[in-house]
């Protein structure tokens, strides 16, 4: 069987279009890799630390291996010629190990390790020299202080998220927690050291700043990110490195809940009306009407055991609310008088025009 000529170019630029889409999807994908590490930056921890002997000399080309099995994660390093290992990028969590091994030497293991958002946490080993197989395993205390940190942050943790209270479950409150941080009176925005704009707001890395308010996204607004749908958050109040370089007053930085090799599930119910609300003494003993109901629920687990999750979630607010006031007529008037001075019961007067006199 032959080809024509003309067949022969068809088939040939089939070829070729395959080819050139081929490539497009390569270039898509590490581009969109690039970003997904650009983010991860801001949006996850680390860990690092120095592997000594006993003798306190630095251990070169040890093989660290630090996992986190709830998350499926497992990395391996060698130390570097000071003895140096780093883990970047990893999800904030609790429950990793570090495990170190080296030829000549006991193995040592580092249990119950936290990497927290932003932070850097330091965990150094040392090495006993091997005569016999024997693991030397310690469980994780706080991290060392990094002494290269020069920015002033705080962690706001999943403990604090989840034990605390918040109304309405707004759980942008929870930066009041921090030092140097306030909210204004008029409209309860953040205020870092005084300085009520330009803050950066990020939430797995990405920016979700309200850039007319400086404010997180739907925190001005009835939407905003659930609050078991926070793992944790970092506030840096100065001195940003430079991944924030864009903020000027402070930084929230953000990281959600993903899902893990176990099934978890949360749901929950808020509800209030006027019945189970106190009167508010500023209106006379009126109590408006109101009614409130917020619920959601969340469920995350495996879709490939120790390499894909899920994680969902859905919340719902409904209210309705209406205001009222009740004023008195102030007895003592007479006439007109008696129609254009009126009493809120808080000792300020208000006047009212075109009133009928009324017969003495």
């Amino acid at each position: 069987m032959s080809l024509s000529r003309n067949e022969t170019l068809e088939h040939s630029s089939g070829h070729f279009r395959r080819l050139i889409s081929l490539l497009s999807v390569l270039v898509m994908s590490v581009t969109l890799c690039a970003g997904a590490f650009a983010q991860t930056i801001a949006g996850f921890g680390k860990i690092t630390g120095v592997v000594q002997d006993q003798t306190g000399a630095v251990v070169p080309g040890a093989r660290v291996v630090v996992q986190n099995e709830a998350k499926g994660i497992h990395r391996e390093v060698e130390t570097s010629g000071a003895g140096v290992f780093d883990f970047n990028a990893l999800i904030p969590a609790s429950g990793y190990t570090i495990a170190v091994t080296k030829e000549g030497f006991k193995p040592y293991t580092i249990n119950q390790v936290t990497v927290k958002i932003g932070e850097a946490s330091t965990f150094n080993a040392v090495m006993g020299v091997s005569t016999s197989q024997v693991e030397v395993s310690v469980t994780a205390e706080a991290a060392a202080i990094d002494r290269t940190k020069v920015s002033t942050s705080s962690v706001v943790d999943s403990a604090q998220i989840l034990d605390l209270p918040i109304n309405g479950r707004r759980v942008d409150s929870f930066v009041l927690l921090t030092p140097g941080v306030t909210n204004d009176a008029a409209f309860g925005l953040l205020t870092f050291r005084g300085n009520p704009g330009g803050n950066a707001f990020l939430t797995d890395g990405n920016d979700t700043t309200n850039s007319f308010y400086d404010e997180n996204a739907g925190r001005t607004r009835t939407y905003n990110i659930a609050q078991d749908a926070v793992q944790e958050f970092q506030v840096v109040s100065s001195n940003f490195l430079a991944e924030y370089g864009h903020a000027s007053g402070g930084v929230v930085n953000t990281v959600t809940r993903s899902g893990s090799n176990s099934i978890h599930g949360t749901a929950y119910e808020f509800f209030r009306n006027r019945t189970l609300n106190a009167t508010d003494p500023t209106t006379l003993g009126v109590n408006p009407p109101e009614w409130r109901h917020q619920a959601g629920l969340s469920i995350g687990g495996p879709i490939l055991k120790s390499k894909l999750f899920y994680k969902l979630r859905k919340q719902s607010l409904r209210c309705r609310r209406k205001s009222k006031t009740r004023n008195k007529w102030n007895s003592s008037a007479r006439g007109n008088v008696r129609c254009s001075k009126l009493h809120n019961g808080r000792g300020h007067t208000s006047s009212m025009r075109g009133c009928v006199g009324l017969p003495q």
